[in-house]
């Protein structure tokens, strides 16, 4: 198995309106210089949607980190929203936001202990050794009877229907904060089927998701 990181986020969920005693243009001043975003948002933007920050770094250790994106927003009476996202983990990601959440705390007198756990949203694209489908052949009766059928409407050239991937998720919950995402492996959009190419979306760490999806392997592919 071999997995690339397309996006490693990390959430914080810190008490509600925390920064209504800041004064914006001063911390988004702040926080461009700090970090060297080079995309920030106006005044007027954060009145109407998230602050959205854009292609930061903070150096850990002897690495440089690019901060792709810096979200932060009020969900509603609940909380501030405060999540970051890279193209390396979700270790970078939260190292990031701990230095972040601790320098404000500190620079503006906030009390930054979170209300909730923290979140986590771990894209990868994973190639597996054989495709996930070979143990669930019992249901391959019902791609070719879909295809058979989609012939019978008259195109006669149409390839047989197989299993696209899998998801898990539970029933929702509003009280449940954060709400986690569900757990998804599906077909790489434009990549061959004989690639063995998958795209997969988990609330977790990065490092937990690639244990999850060589678990995954390990069961379907083996």
């Amino acid at each position: 198995m071999k997995a690339i990181v397309l996006r490693a986020a990390s959430f914080r969920a810190l008490r509600p309106r925390l920064l209504d005693s800041v004064i914006l243009a001063e911390l988004i001043e702040a926080v461009k210089t700090k970090y060297k975003f080079r995309q920030v948002p106006t005044i007027a933007e954060v009145a109407e949607k998230p602050a959205n920050f854009g292609y930061g770094e903070i150096k850990r250790e002897d690495t440089l980190i690019v901060i792709e994106q810096l979200l932060v927003s009020y969900v509603g009476i609940q909380a501030t929203s405060i999540g970051a996202s890279t193209r390396t983990s979700t270790e970078d990601s939260s190292f990031f936001l701990d230095e972040l959440v601790g320098w404000v705390g500190e620079r503006y007198h906030l009390d930054v202990a979170p209300v909730f756990p923290p979140a986590y949203h771990s894209s990868l694209e994973v190639v597996f050794d054989a495709p996930i489908s070979r143990r669930f052949d019992e249901l391959r009766p019902i791609g070719q009877e879909v295809t058979s059928l989609v012939k019978g409407y008259g195109l006669q050239n149409c390839p047989e229907y197989q299993l696209e991937g899998l998801s898990m998720h539970f029933e929702p919950n509003p009280a449940l904060l954060p709400a986690p995402l569900a757990f998804i492996v599906e077909r790489r959009i434009g990549s061959r089927y004989e690639e063995n190419r998958y795209f997969s979306q988990a609330p977790l760490k990065t490092k937990d998701h690639e244990v999850v999806l060589a678990q995954l392997e390990k069961i379907l592919v083996a």
